[in-house]
């Protein structure tokens, strides 16, 4: 896919890359806008600056840290634009994307079994050349690329030999929730093995790296105004989520638009995901899940959240290992799943982006459903005494 995608870009002078780019105007926004927000003085409200200003304050750290590498105050923090011309921002966005990759590559080698050329350089290599990464996260410079490299990182250590590992899994993971709030969904996966005192140490760090940083911002007001642009920004509703992909289907089919049905659709997905994942005894599936709730069940989400099925599909390659793929009724699960990951990571030169997250929603849907049936009629069977 990545060769003949390249092909064709060469045959149409670059029309299928243009095609997948997002906009000109907005490369590298959602580095350099939260960039400016974070280059003010510590103890400013930044939350107030903008309704931009989602994020958590420990992300507002780490752009605090980039823009003081340079010694970067925004004079008019909104201007995002004017922060990617300033001295040597735009360098420095190179040089956190770079380690993103090396953090990527890392995760990947972490999963991969067969260590050979394939496996350590050309499947990372032509990974991040997919659209999550080189079209929609890294072009956009959201940081999804970083969280899906730690969380990577994070579900390989969790079960580690290393007690050291294993508390690292731990805070990485309350660090991806105070980059992005989404990935404490996978403290389910410390609840449902009932390891209970690993959960109460994930909580606490997860409260300490996301409370704590209010104090650089603001404090209690901080806090407040965050929470006032959170509900702002929830009521939206974009192409790449699950009620995102419902208003495109009943525009298509009726012509109108119902926003009730929409959202109701969206929490029935939600509520099938979480039973389906208690339910689950696929160990890859239970990540899947987790990994599709961050993608499209909020329903403000943009085209970089596709990247969040990465940490899925290493799951999935690791426990399957290097056993042969055969297609049969047994393994239509496995062969559905790897649909999804052909349609998220292969280079779509014939799609646009609402094909990636209408094919997650679809086949997750799928399998919930199938996971949730399939556990009832398991538990029916036997609670059923033949007279």
């Amino acid at each position: 896919m990545f060769t003949v995608f390249n092909i064709i870009n060469l045959v149409n002078h670059g029309g299928p890359v243009n095609s997948l780019m997002l906009s000109f105007l907005t490369r590298y926004d959602d580095y350099f806008a939260h960039l400016g927000f974070a280059s003010a003085p510590f103890g400013t409200n930044i939350y107030e600056y903008s309704g931009m200003a989602c994020f958590p304050p420990l992300a507002y750290l780490m752009y605090a840290f980039l823009a003081r590498v340079t010694g970067y105050r925004a004079e008019a923090p909104e201007d995002t634009k004017s922060h990617q011309n300033v001295g040597n921002n735009l360098s420095i966005y190179v040089l956190y994307t770079i380690v993103c990759v090396i953090l990527i590559v890392y995760a990947v080698n972490l999963f991969i079994k067969k260590k050979g050329l394939v496996g350590r350089v050309v499947f990372p290599f032509l990974l991040i050349m997919t659209y999550p990464f080189a079209y929609s996260s890294i072009q956009r410079g959201n940081s999804v690329l970083l969280v899906a490299a730690l969380l990577s990182i994070a579900l390989a250590w969790r079960n580690d030999e290393s007690k050291i590992k294993r508390e690292i899994a731990m805070i990485l993971i309350a660090v991806c929730a105070g980059l992005k709030i989404y990935p404490a969904i996978f403290g389910l996966l410390y609840l449902k093995e009932k390891r209970f005192k690993e959960t109460i140490r994930l909580v606490i760090y997860g409260l300490v790296l996301f409370f704590v940083p209010f104090l650089f911002f603001g404090g209690i007001e901080g806090f407040k105004s965050f929470l006032d642009n959170i509900l702002a920004l929830t009521g939206s509703i974009n192409r790449c989520s699950v009620a995102g992909s419902t208003e495109a289907l009943t525009k298509l089919i009726s012509g109108m638009s119902n926003h009730t049905f929409n959202v109701t659709i969206q929490q029935i997905f939600l509520i099938a995901c979480i039973a389906a994942f208690f339910m689950t005894k696929d160990k890859w599936g239970e990540v899947l899940i987790l990994c599709a709730v961050m993608t499209v069940y909020i329903s403000s989400g943009w085209m970089y959240t596709c990247v969040y099925i990465l940490p899925a599909m290493l799951v999935f390659f690791l426990e399957k290992g290097e056993q042969p793929f055969r297609i049969n009724r047994k393994n239509l699960t496995d062969i559905m799943i790897m649909l999804l990951f052909f349609a998220v990571f292969s280079m779509p030169y014939l799609w646009d982006y609402p094909f990636i997250y209408d094919s997650i929603t679809i086949i997750v849907s799928i399998y919930a459903i199938k996971t949730i049936v399939t556990s009832v009629y398991r538990k029916g069977l036997q609670s059923y005494k033949p007279v």
